[in-house]
């Protein structure tokens, strides 16, 4: 087996391009490159079926090139609503995200087993978690209500390292 010359290993950031658009939780992000992709190639779209147009004295080719870009302009749509609308009524948090969240719930002094989890993306940068908790029978007060208790700081900075700015107070 004959290893192809490392020049060639470069599919891989088209991948890895696209995965982040499909994971993002920043539509602004992807939004913009979808809008300007799409701008670009209606550019080209509309200079090619014009010249051809002219150079070919064929008009057809200049309502040709405006139904294309039609369609450009339409996929672009397309591929928006699909990648914004889980943000748009809240997407669920990663299965990574999830496994660690209960497994720091879990650690949690007085709480027995950490149950279940619903969790929903509000914003980029936010995760609304409601956690099903069994606590230990001897506990009578979890946490100083008044203030952030010391396990809300550690479970800010645990998930810190999953979520970029999780640990930041807004």
């Amino acid at each position: 087996m004959v290893d192809r010359p490392a020049q060639f290993k470069g599919e891989k950031r088209y991948a890895d391009l696209f995965g982040a658009i499909r994971y993002s939780k920043d539509p602004p992000t992807f939004i913009v490159l979808f809008e300007d992709s799409a701008a670009l190639i209606g550019l080209m779209i509309a200079f090619v079926g014009i010249y051809f147009s002219v150079r070919l004295n064929f008009p057809v080719l200049d309502g040709a090139a405006s139904i294309l870009i039609g369609l450009v302009l339409a996929v672009t749509a397309g591929l928006l609503a699909r990648e914004t609308k889980g943000l748009l009524i809240g997407e669920r948090a990663d299965q990574r995200i999830h496994d660690s969240i209960l497994r720091i719930a879990g650690g949690i002094k007085g709480v027995a087993q950490a149950n279940g989890i619903l969790t929903i993306h509000p914003a980029p940068q936010q995760i609304l978690v409601a956690l099903s908790l069994a606590f230990e029978c001897s506990l009578t007060s979890c946490c100083d209500w008044s203030g952030e208790s010391p396990d809300d700081r550690r479970f800010r900075v645990r998930l810190s390292s999953l979520i970029p700015n999780a640990g930041r107070r807004r």
